[in-house]
């Protein structure tokens, strides 16, 4: 966009198209899409050189939303590594394994790139979000397959015996716990509208980035562990105060399972506290630091007039907003996507602080001024609302009436209005227009001999080049017409003729009059017939059943309602049994994998007792249950999945030569590393998202808290719970 400088700080307002020219710049591929940036930017200097007495700047790039995700992918790897290395520093105090790491995660990466390429998946942002996901499952899976390797040297074995068994040990496991993440992730593409479209290239990446990690961990890790491991002996440790205390602890729970049993299903029943406090949206809330109003006045006004009265408003608003910016009149530009009649206008209000708007003041301020006027106001879209924000307004109300097929004029609408007015809403009304009726002169047909037919006839050929389509009411044929120039809509119906049964021609506005009326601009009709719609801005029940009680009461209109409310509570609904499906899938994995029916069960029992750490944090952060924080969910149910799979699985191993309470310490004490390092290195992966701002930040918060919340329990279900379950499944029957 291109304006005149200076600008004032109140605002520029443009009108007729006179002071602005936009560049619409659009390409698919994706490959190229920073190369246009790039080259688009080249040519915005070269025209602030050719012409400097004009200022160009960028209005939308949504090139912003992929920039975010690659930016998201690098700090993921970034923070991964670092808190990867660090961890394993403070655990192993050796060089070696964190070099593995920093190996093996950016190679895992490559390969993912050379599967998107073989299964022709493009990079994009939600691509890029399922490997900025599968990051920390590489770093959990690299972390697992090197201790175990570790703790095969510390046994005694060979460096190639070490990597032999340490990775052939955990694989099956691994492999599992890949499988398990996909059984829950692929039956989500199965989900209709956005959401299954979103997930679609999110379930195929991760798919992707989970496959390349395991071969990355079962084939390079004990290779490159073997090269830097140089033969040296490592000789068997002591074991240390920690896990001396952990075992101490292990059999303090188990020692008094009855009670910790029913503290664990407490702690279970809980988890539909904060259910009901949650609340359920399609994405997270976004910081927004603009107000959009769009104006109809409702009236015929000149240019002159319609740019006093946006000055006047933004003048007036000036003391509350950084700065303002304005358009006013019919736009001409070429590539314009939203029409504006020359009676309409859109200011946009720019504010120092993210969502402090003074909309309920500007409201009654324009209402009080101009109470003929219709409004819309609501914070400016940000890229990501222009991709993949919602189209349907929260909460929307459709009148239509029950005396005839007609929509409900706006004195039938008004006490509707005027009712949730007085509960602090202020939907905006149908704009208007003026339009023509006009009628029939029987009296001057019958007197000059023509019949009421011939009039219609004449009238219907002569705005037969405007006709498109006929609407069906029910009882009428309503005739769908293209909008032309009321200035020659006059000239024909002056100059149109007919004649009657002696041949003479006689006007035609001798036998009709017209006159002006005030009309909706648009109209919807469904199956149900013709209905004027009212948008809300939150979906509340209580308002719903106290305005159809009120409808029903006071007003011959019947009412019905929609909204993206209506299609999030589909959406949950549908993710619901999907999830159940995944579920089934889950068991039937983890049957095979454990040969047992019974084993699988003590794994999933993981999952819930999880999720209330994530309820309870999603809580008490004010987050909401919405697809990042579902996926927040589902990586952390496959990160604790991960953990318990080991536990349960090592605990068979040893179980084979050893009594049930050794088995389970001896599997405890190998399991407490690995399941405390994959935790650490996600939550502090995660920690600086809490504390970050922007698009990015507030995108990956909700998934950060799900994900830090989940796993808080999850760790302490995966160490004691686990143990807890088994002995008492396999424990000596009194």
């Amino acid at each position: 966009r291109i304006e005149s400088r200076p600008r004032e700080r109140t605002g520029a307002v443009l009108h007729d198209g006179e002071r602005a020219l936009v560049f619409a710049v659009r390409k698919q591929a994706d490959a190229q899409l920073f190369a246009l940036q790039q080259s688009f930017g080249k040519l915005l200097d070269a025209f602030r050189s050719d012409y400097p007495d004009l200022d160009f700047y960028v209005s939308n790039d949504q090139s912003e939303l992929l920039a975010v995700s690659i930016n998201n992918l690098r700090t993921s790897l970034l923070y991964g590594a670092c808190f990867a290395i660090l961890i394993m520093f403070f655990f192993f105090r050796d060089w070696r394994a964190p070099v593995l790491i920093g190996l093996a995660v950016p190679l895992a990466l490559l390969l993912s790139v050379l599967g998107f390429y073989l299964l022709d998946l493009s990079i994009n942002i939600i691509s890029l979000s399922g490997l900025i996901l599968g990051v920390g499952l590489m770093i959990d899976n690299s972390i697992i397959v090197i201790e175990n390797i570790r703790q095969y040297r510390a046994m005694g074995h060979s460096p190639t015996e070490a990597g032999v068994q340490g990775a052939r040990e955990v694989i099956r496991p691994l492999i599992s716990s890949a499988l398990t993440t996909c059984s829950v992730f692929v039956p989500l593409v199965f989900l209709s509208g956005l959401a299954g479209a979103l997930f679609y290239d999110q379930a195929l990446s991760i798919s992707i980035a989970l496959g390349m990690a395991l071969l990355v961990a079962y084939f390079l890790l004990p290779t490159l562990w073997r090269l830097l491991d140089r033969g040296r002996p490592y000789g068997k440790k002591p074991e240390s105060d920690r896990r001396d205390f952990f075992t101490r602890s292990v059999d303090f729970v188990l020692d008094r399972r009855w009670l910790f049993l029913l503290l664990f299903l407490l702690l279970l029943g809980s988890m539909y506290l904060p259910i009901g406090q949650l609340k359920q949206e399609t994405f997270p809330p976004l910081s927004r630091k603009a107000l959009q109003v769009d104006i109809d006045w409702n009236s015929s006004l000149s240019f002159a007039e319609n740019e006093a009265r946006v000055r006047t408003l933004i003048t007036d608003f000036a003391p509350h907003s950084t700065s303002a910016t304005a358009e006013i009149g019919s736009q001409q530009f070429l590539l314009a996507t939203e029409a504006q009649s020359s009676n309409e206008a859109q200011i946009i209000y720019f504010f120092a602080e993210a969502n402090s708007f003074p909309d309920t003041a500007l409201r009654q301020k324009i209402q009080e001024a101009y109470p003929e006027a219709s409004l819309r106001i609501a914070p400016l879209e940000n890229v990501f609302d222009q991709v993949f924000g919602a189209k349907m307004a929260p909460l929307r109300v459709q009148l239509q009436s029950n005396r005839n097929q007609e929509p409900p004029s706006p004195e039938q609408l008004q006490p509707v209005v005027d009712f949730l007015n007085q509960r602090g809403i202020f939907p905006a009304l149908p704009p208007l227009e003026e339009q023509l009726a006009i009628s029939i002169n029987r009296q001057q047909v019958l007197r000059y001999g023509l019949n009421q037919q011939e009039v219609v006839t004449a009238l219907q050929g002569l705005f037969a080049d405007y006709q498109v389509e006929q609407l069906n009411t029910g009882n009428a044929l309503v005739p769908i017409l293209l909008d032309g120039p009321r200035a020659g809509l006059y000239q024909r119906l002056n100059q149109a003729t007919l004649r009657n049964t002696e041949g003479q021609a006689l006007p035609l506005s001798q036998f009709i009059q017209t006159r002006p009326v005030q009309s909706y601009k648009t109209i919807e009709a469904g199956v149900s017939g013709v209905a004027i719609s009212l948008d809300l801005p939150r979906y509340d029940s209580a308002l719903m059943e106290a305005l159809r009680e009120f409808i029903r009461a006071e007003t011959e209109l019947s009412v019905s309602f929609s909204g993206q409310a209506f299609e999030d509570r589909r959406t949950v609904r549908e993710l619901s049994i999907i999830l159940g499906i995944a579920l089934l899938l889950l068991y039937l994995i983890l049957a095979a994998q454990f040969e047992s029916l019974v084993q699988p069960f003590i794994v999933m029992l993981t999952v819930p007792i999880s999720l209330t750490g994530t309820l309870f944090l999603l809580w008490w952060s004010s987050q909401s249950i919405n697809l990042v924080s579902i996926i927040g969910m589902i990586v952390m149910s496959g990160i604790v999945v991960n953990d318990a799979i080991l536990k349960v699985d090592m605990m068979n191993r040893f179980r084979v030569s050893q009594d049930l309470r050794s088995a389970i310490h001896g599997a405890g004490r190998r399991r407490l590393k690995p399941i405390l390092m994959t935790s650490l290195t996600t939550i502090l992966a995660l920690l600086p998202i809490l504390f970050a701002s922007g698009l990015g930040a507030e995108l990956q918060r909700p998934l950060a808290f799900a994900v830090i919340g989940g796993l808080i329990v999850g760790t302490l279900s995966s160490l004691y719970f686990i143990p807890l379950i088994y002995e008492l499944i396999y424990g000596e029957k009194p």
